[in-house]
């Protein structure tokens, strides 16, 4: 029994230093035997055997020049692992997560050209309760949804979306200029979360957060709306912060492992 704990724990150890290795190549596209080595704080002879067994599986390419990069395996298995992708299925239990503690609409929505889409929606049991309805469009800067996401996007991005998308005046509470957004976006950075307040619909308020996938791009947001009143009441129960984790757990979920950053 005792022999088994110790293989196991060998075991654990040795996946541990697999990952470890494969994950200095994220941020180098080639390394040496004794950078790994000093990058993991093993010998070179361990290093040496690790590196072996993961080019003799693919999953290295050894350069003449003694340097290692990331074989082909390595993009396939990415490869598999987005093709196989299922949001409805990945977002669903922070979506339930959100609706148990607040009870008001979730939604889940996909950035596609200028404009969100929602793609997924669970409902408040509240008799009034306000919300988008999958596969309906939102205005990028209007909506909180459409916010999260460009707070998400460099500068230069929001200038070319802004410059090809008509900047509505749905409501007196719309924002209809580029210094208006550039600021509001700048709030969103702030807080980690953007607030739709009556810019979309009179009477109703959202709040949102933008989800990045694998490359840090801002591909997904998630949102809780209803009417303004009661989402203000959750707000000051920590609503925004609530959705902020959701959505930085969705996108742990697509292989985004970093603290989301926002560009300035």
């Amino acid at each position: 029994m005792v022999e088994e704990e110790v293989k196991g724990v060998g075991s654990i150890r040795a996946v541990n230093r697999v990952v470890t290795i494969l994950e200095l190549f994220r941020e180098s596209q080639e390394l040496t035997m004794s950078e790994v080595a000093r990058a993991t704080g093993l010998s070179e002879s361990t290093v040496f055997r690790y590196l072996g067994a993961l080019t003799g599986h693919g999953w290295l390419v050894a350069e003449r020049s003694g340097s290692y990069r990331l074989g082909i395996r390595v993009f396939q298995l990415g490869q598999s692992a987005v093709a196989n992708l299922d949001i409805g299925r990945i977002s669903q239990p922070y979506m339930e997560a959100l609706l148990g503690e607040y009870d008001e609409t979730v939604n889940c929505a996909i950035f596609q050209s200028d404009a969100v889409i929602v793609i997924k929606s669970l409902e408040s049991s509240s008799a009034i309760r306000r919300g988008a309805s999958v596969g309906e469009r939102d205005y990028m800067f209007s909506s909180g949804l459409g916010k999260a996401i460009a707070a998400c996007l460099p500068t230069e991005e929001v200038f070319r979306l802004q410059a090809g998308t008509e900047m509505k005046q749905l409501t007196e509470r719309s924002i209809t200029s580029l210094d208006e957004l550039l600021e509001d976006l700048r709030r969103v950075r702030a807080r980690g979360y953007s607030l739709d307040e009556e810019e979309s619909e009179l009477g109703l308020m959202c709040v949102a957060a933008a989800s990045q996938d694998s490359l840090g791009f801002p591909r997904y947001a998630m949102s809780v709306s209803g009417p303004t009143d009661r989402i203000r009441l959750a707000i000051e129960r920590g609503l925004g912060e609530s959705v902020a984790r959701a959505a930085a757990g969705l996108s742990r979920e697509l292989g985004n492992f970093t603290v989301p950053s926002l560009h300035v």
